[in-house]
C-alpha cells in the first residue's frame, strides 16, 4: 500500500513536471524541453542510488548526448566549410582564367634587330667619284628605344668632318640628320662605336629602309660617302640591277642570287632627285631568279636612274640600285 502510494505521488510530479514545462517553455522548443527534463529526472534518481539500472541508463544518455553533440558540431562544421567553398572554387577559377587570359594577352618582347649599310661614293646626291669605302652595323634594341652604331672606314680623299644618321630617305634622295655621331674620328680611315636614344617615328622609317648613314670631309661637305640601311635578315640577295634604252622605252633588269620569305618588287624612277613609283601592282616574287621591267615614259633627254625595292614578308623592305640610262642627244 505504501509502494502504491509512493509511485502514485512519483507519477503526479512527474506529470507536474511536464505540465511546469510546457506551459514556461516557448511553443517551438517544448519538446526539447521535456525531453530534458525527463532525462534529468532519471539522472537525479540514478543520482541518489534508488535504482542502480537508472544509473546506468542515466551513464549511457550522457554517451549517447556527447555523441550528439559531437555529431552536430562536425555538421556544423562541415556546413560552414561547404559554405565558405562554395566560394572559394569559384573564386579560385576566376583567378585562373584570368592568369590564363593575361597571359594570353602579354606582348611578347621583340628580338633584337640588325641593320647594316655599305657606304659609296655612288650613292650621295649627286653622285661622286670618291675611292673610300665604309660599312655600318646598326643593332635595334629589343624594346626598340635605342640603337647601337658601329662603323668603319678607309680611302677618304679628305679627313671626315662629321658622320650623321639622315632621313627619312629613300636611296638617291637627301634628307636632314637625325643623329649626329659626336665624336667621330676626323680622319681619312678608322672606327667609330657609339649607342643614341631612337624615337617610335625614327624607328619606323628604320624598318622602312628610309634612314642612311653619311660621312662628311673636307672634299665633299655634302657628303663623300653613304649608305641606305637596310635589314640584315633581308629576304632577298641581289646579283644584279640593270638599265638600258630600248626602242619601246628603258628595259629595266634585275637578278636575286637568293629569296627568303619574299613577297615581291617595285621598281622606282629617279629624276632630278624625285623618286615615282612605277608599277601598279606588286612584280610577285617567283623564286631566285631574272625580273624585268619596262618603262615606256622615261624621259630621254633627262639622266634617268632606277631603283629596285624588295617586300619581304614581315613588312621591311630593302632598296637595290641605282641602274643609271644617259639622256638621248636626239
Amino acid at each position: 500500500m505504501i509502494a502504491t502510494s509512493e509511485a502514485y505521488e512519483s507519477k503526479q510530479a512527474c506529470l507536474a513536471g511536464i505540465e511546469s514545462v510546457r506551459k514556461n517553455a516557448p511553443e517551438g522548443d517544448q519538446r526539447v524541453s521535456v525531453g530534458n527534463w525527463r532525462r534529468n529526472e532519471r539522472r537525479r534518481a540514478a543520482a541518489s542510488g534508488n535504482d542502480g539500472d537508472a544509473r546506468l541508463r542515466a551513464l549511457g544518455e550522457q554517451r549517447s548526448d556527447a555523441k550528439v553533440q559531437a555529431i552536430r558540431r562536425v555538421q556544423m562544421s562541415s556546413r560552414k566549410s561547404t559554405a565558405g567553398l562554395r566560394g572559394v572554387v569559384p573564386l579560385l577559377a576566376l583567378v585562373a582564367t584570368i592568369g590564363a587570359a593575361l597571359t594570353g594577352l602579354a606582348p611578347r618582347a621583340a628580338a633584337a634587330t640588325t641593320y647594316t649599310a655599305s657606304l659609296s661614293g655612288t650613292q650621295e646626291s649627286p653622285p661622286n667619284a670618291s675611292p673610300a669605302t665604309g660599312f655600318a652595323t646598326v643593332v635595334l634594341s629589343t624594346d626598340e628605344t635605342m640603337i647601337t652604331v658601329d662603323l668603319t672606314f678607309s680611302g677618304l680623299t679628305a679627313f671626315a668632318t662629321a658622320a650623321h644618321i639622315h632621313g627619312p630617305a629613300a636611296p638617291g634622295t637627301n634628307a636632314p640628320v637625325l643623329l649626329t655621331f659626336n665624336g667621330f674620328p676626323a680622319a681619312m680611315s678608322g672606327t667609330y662605336m657609339q649607342s643614341f636614344a631612337i624615337t617610335p617615328t625614327q624607328v619606323v622609317h628604320l624598318k622602312g629602309g628610309l634612314l642612311y648613314v653619311n660621312i662628311h670631309s673636307v672634299s665633299f661637305p655634302g657628303g663623300e660617302i653613304r649608305g641606305q640601311l637596310e635589314s640584315a635578315s633581308t629576304a632577298a640577295r641581289m646579283s644584279r640591277v640593270a638599265a638600258s634604252r630600248t626602242p619601246a622605252g628603258v628595259l629595266v633588269r634585275w637578278r636575286t642570287a637568293s629569296e627568303l620569305d619574299l613577297l615581291g618588287f617595285n621598281v622606282y624612277r629617279q629624276v632630278n632627285g624625285q623618286r615615282k613609283r612605277l608599277n601598279t601592282h606588286l612584280i610577285v616574287a617567283h623564286g631566285a631568279g631574272a625580273y624585268s621591267y619596262l618603262d615606256r615614259y622615261a624621259p630621254q633627254r633627262k639622266r634617268v636612274r632606277f631603283w629596285i625595292q624588295a617586300v619581304n614578308a614581315d613588312g621591311s623592305r630593302n632598296w637595290y640600285g641605282p641602274a643609271e640610262v644617259a639622256r638621248t642627244l636626239s
